[in-house]
């Protein structure tokens, strides 16, 4: 394995320098900062929003629990879906491998942090929603 910084740059105005990868890791994340870009160089979830509504003219926040094979934890959903039915199926066209879990129609949704029931499926969203997708707990 190669470590970085190790070897130097074999041509140009550099050539024979070696880049410091401390150095380099901080810059790149300053870039994602001042860009909006996550971690991943994605952007945002924020600017993700002023995106969609541009873009598209919808967008909706939405908040996942923790999902195996599922490394974002907060999506926008930029096609315009009208109600948490057809969210579902937005989130397991994005997700797949996540069908099963959001299928679990004990799967608990809170708009705009208000908590629904289990009987409002066709609850109406709009643009610029919040909406969380909460597990529900059970114990005794």
């Amino acid at each position: 394995m190669i470590l970085w910084g190790a070897i130097p740059i074999l041509d140009g105005s550099f050539k024979g320098e070696k880049i410091d990868h401390e150095q380099f890791t901080a810059l790149i994340k300053r870039y994602y900062d001042i860009s909006g870009f996550d971690s991943n160089g994605l952007p945002s979830t924020p600017w993700q929003q002023q995106l969609s509504k541009v873009l598209t003219g919808f967008g909706l926040t939405v908040t996942l629990p923790e999902l195996s094979e599922v490394t974002q934890r907060q999506i926008v959903i930029d096609r315009p879906v009208v109600t948490i039915g057809e969210l579902r199926t937005e989130v397991k066209r994005r997700f797949p491998h996540a069908a099963e879990f959001l299928d679990d129609h004990s799967l608990g949704f809170a708009i705009n942090g208000k908590m629904l029931v289990a009987s409002e499926e066709n609850t109406t969203l709009k643009n610029g929603d919040k909406v969380d997708l909460v597990p529900h707990l059970a114990g005794g």
